[in-house]
């Protein structure tokens, strides 16, 4: 993969991630955690592909590949539910994670094609809102796509206003 910064954007896709990727998101994860210099941890993969599989309905997540399965980046979305309360229906809202395209890869438009895809979703699920953490770096690009600041590196786009 060390060719790809003349990776043309034609040879890549962006799509959500079904069971056959839990490797790749797996595989993703690990090289993000190795990126902020944490070792990877033995059995993590397995580990990580047995609770995203288990769970994939509370975490859709998306992925970006080259066209012959090469992951280059993720995210994913955990949904999150309120409690009942008198008078009011309980309505979903999520929290964007793992949001993280290779060294390699970036400059390409995969983080912006990645978070249009979820928030696509998120709009269509009808969620509430969407909130994540973020570093300095990723606020341009979540601040164009209506997040805005909710607290100390808390950025939310809210569903009416996004």
């Amino acid at each position: 993969m060390a060719g790809l910064k003349g990776l043309s954007f034609q040879l890549t896709r962006v799509a959500r991630a079904e069971a056959d990727d839990a490797f790749r998101l797996a595989a993703l994860e690990i090289a993000y955690n190795r990126e902020l210099g944490r070792r990877p941890e033995e059995g993590f993969l397995d580990r990580f592909t047995d609770a995203w599989l288990r769970e994939r309905d509370r975490y859709p997540s998306w992925i970006a590949s080259t066209v012959d399965g090469n992951p280059l980046g993720a995210c994913t979305i955990a949904l999150m539910r309120a409690l009942p309360r008198p008078g009011r229906i309980p309505r979903s809202w999520g929290h964007m994670t793992n949001l993280y395209v290779r060294p390699e890869a970036r400059g390409l438009g995969l983080a912006t094609r990645l978070v249009e895809e979820a928030l696509h979703w998120s709009d269509s699920a009808e969620l509430l809102w969407v909130q994540l953490m973020t570093s300095d770096d990723a606020q341009p690009l979540l601040r164009r796509h209506g997040f805005t600041d909710c607290g100390d590196r808390l950025l939310r786009r809210d569903r009416l206003t996004g």
